[in-house]
């Protein structure tokens, strides 16, 4: 089921607890960092490991007042408020990071 935007209001997940939930990240983590030959300690660029990685498409878009970002599941799409991106570049990696956790 969608709302007028087209988000999704209500999905089904499997609760996990917090410490599956970090494993599940650092693994991604690791292999992306593995698959590119790349070490921990250098930045990732997230949109790359959004769609190399995940396989969603990451887009810039202006998004209604009250919403940063959010995740298209079924269109395997992530999109991020383009204001939010070019006013305050770190709370959108924050907003990226956080829909990567949605996935």
């Amino acid at each position: 089921m969608t709302n007028s935007y087209g988000l999704i209001n209500q999905i089904t997940v499997t609760k996990q607890s917090k410490k599956q939930v970090e494993t599940r990240i650092n693994n991604l983590i690791y292999e992306y960092l593995n698959k590119n030959g790349w070490q921990l300690d250098q930045p990732i660029e997230l949109k790359d490991f959004i769609e190399d990685h995940l396989g969603y498409k990451f887009e810039l878009a202006d998004l209604p007042e009250d919403i940063l970002g959010c995740t298209y599941f079924e269109a395997k799409r992530v999109i991020i408020d383009n204001q939010l991106f070019e006013e305050n570049p770190k709370r959108a990696n924050f907003t990226i990071g956080h829909e990567i956790s949605h996935i």
